[in-house]
């Protein structure tokens, strides 16, 4: 199943340099980095405010779980599908619906006072940066030369991976001083900042050739996703070889097969699988994969452990989470040194040897735990 619309041509993929607000690439990628700000920060400043919701909320673990689930799962199941609503419909036009559907879902969260509630607007809120993200490179890449691409690409970068570290410290000085809603609202007058930089600067572009959205790809790849999520989320509770458990990550399985087979077949797929005949790719998906499933999940637990059992407040559990920023923001660079003069695999390697020696070493951790044999890890 599939809608084909034709877009009229766009104008110029690398627009000159203009002296003034409008059309000029600094101040677009200004606009855009700050929108993009938002995603990022949602990603970690949750794991900060979960212990107070789920005392004002009275949630279980379960519910915190898809609390800081549901946002990542949208988000990363629709990625490649706002990609090419933008490349469709204009990316100025997607990256303005992303920031504001985002800054209203970010107040729907503070005001909707239950779980469900929230679990339902983090979905959303999942979506809309979903919408946002992928515009934000295409905007980029649309008025960049090539020879400037990559210092532009790297300052979005470093945009985001400074408000993924922020996260805990903004999120701990918010909900110590104000309230756990507060992590939410503050994406208002970054979305606000976002908006009047981009309405003076951004100029509409779209893709001129013809896309199909895969409508049944969209649906097999979120329905497995869910279902995967789902199960690995309810498995303590209903245990590993519980029937309900079973059914679900088979769920999952079923679709992805279901995924493949349509992304084989259609003429234009959300997802092109040739792209996998690259080793390289591919071992660099599963390693970033890998490695993501292992920090938020040690964040996640890492937060209610401060906070629940060391009695913490929020803004000291934040800056005890600052040495995983700090790395992150030193190491970062650091990699790319590596990668270039001995190429990926060197990076890859060490760094998943690291994160396996964090997390063993934070398997080992008690309720008496002191911080010295946490900040190590």
């Amino acid at each position: 199943m599939a809608i084909s619309t034709v877009q009229r041509p766009g104008r110029a993929r690398h627009a000159a340099p203009r002296a003034g607000v409008r059309g000029n690439p600094w101040w677009i990628l200004a606009a855009v980095s700050v929108g993009v700000i938002m995603v990022g920060l949602d990603a970690s400043v949750v794991a900060i405010a979960n212990p107070r919701i789920a005392i004002d909320l009275d949630a279980t673990l379960s519910d915190l779980q898809w609390i800081t689930d549901a946002y990542l799962l949208t988000l990363a199941a629709l990625l490649i599908f706002g990609g090419k609503l933008g490349d469709m419909f204009g990316r100025k036009r997607a990256f303005f619906v992303g920031v504001v559907g985002f800054a209203v879902t970010s107040v729907a969260i503070g005001l909707i006072g239950t779980v469900g509630g929230v679990i339902v607007m983090r979905a959303l809120q999942g979506v809309f940066g979903a919408l946002l993200m992928p515009s934000t490179l295409a905007i980029i890449r649309s008025v960049f030369p090539v020879h400037k691409l990559n210092t532009a690409i790297g300052i979005w970068g470093a945009a985001t991976g400074v408000s993924v570290a922020a996260g805990p410290i903004l999120g701990g000085v918010l909900v110590e001083h104000l309230n756990w809603e507060s992590v939410f609202y503050i994406n208002v007058p970054i979305a606000v900042v976002a908006v009047l930089i981009g309405a003076a600067a951004v100029t509409e572009s779209r893709s001129d050739a013809e896309h199909r959205l895969d409508v049944a790809g969209i649906l097999t790849l979120s329905g497995s996703l869910f279902l995967f999520v789902y199960g690995l989320i309810k498995a303590p509770e209903w245990g590993w070889l519980d029937p309900q458990t079973v059914a679900f990550l088979m769920g999952g399985a079923v679709l992805m097969g279901a995924f493949i087979i349509v992304e084989r077949t259609t003429a234009d797929p959300l997802l092109p699988l040739r792209l996998f005949g690259n080793r390289s790719l591919s071992i660099g998906a599963a390693v970033v994969t890998v490695n993501f499933f292992a920090l938020f999940g040690a964040l996640f637990f890492m937060t209610l452990f401060l906070q629940n059992l060391q009695g913490w407040s929020p803004v000291e559990t934040g800056v005890r989470t600052l040495p995983l920023s700090l790395a992150m923001m030193v190491l970062a660079p650091l990699s790319g040194v590596i990668t270039e003069r001995f190429g990926p695999r060197p990076a890859m390697v060490l760094g998943l040897l690291g994160v396996a020696g964090a997390l063993a070493l934070l398997s080992g951790l008690r309720a008496d735990s002191g911080y010295g044999a946490i900040w190590p890890a």
